[in-house]
């Protein structure tokens, strides 16, 4: 489980107003865009907090490198926090940054994990820097155990 959470949390949003895979989300509004790109799990580390084995309190560090289309589009760096571990669940508070060509972007939200790792998840995109500035909306994760595909839905 910790394999997959890590994966999924190492690699959870990224995004850009403009390049390849952009989308209007509506054409009424066409300050949101929507983004699809793979993570690709490149390192993580976890950090054994509480009682030993994954327990309350426990953190996972991870990196991963971020492709659209298969083109390398930028990395993410991130952070997550166990908050609640029992048999068969788990929950985790994790914060992502991501640096992307324009700026970098931030998400924050919780994974709930099973044996069977975690299911699609939705997290809040809180801001950024740069082009990402104004950002906000969501991700939509679909964990793997390698990559993990998701959609960006950014407005700014």
């Amino acid at each position: 489980m910790r394999t997959v959470l890590a994966t999924v949390i190492a690699t959870a949003v990224a995004t850009t107003l403009g390049g390849a895979g952009l989308a209007l989300a509506d054409s009424s509004d066409p300050t949101t865009a929507v983004i699809a790109l793979v993570a690709h799990d490149n390192h993580d580390h976890d950090i054994d907090l509480g009682h030993k084995g994954f327990s309350v309190g426990d953190e996972d560090l991870s990196t991963a490198k971020l492709t659209m289309n298969g083109q390398a589009y930028g990395s993410i760096d991130g952070v997550c926090l166990a908050t609640f571990v029992t048999k068969p669940t788990a929950h985790e508070l994790c914060t992502q940054t991501l640096d992307l060509p324009n700026g970098s972007l931030v998400a924050v939200g919780t994974v709930t994990s099973s044996p069977q790792g975690p299911a699609p998840f939705d997290w809040s995109i809180t801001g950024g820097t740069g082009s990402y500035a104004d950002a906000s909306g969501f991700v939509h994760v679909i964990p793997g155990n390698a990559t993990v595909h998701m959609t960006i839905h950014v407005t700014s």
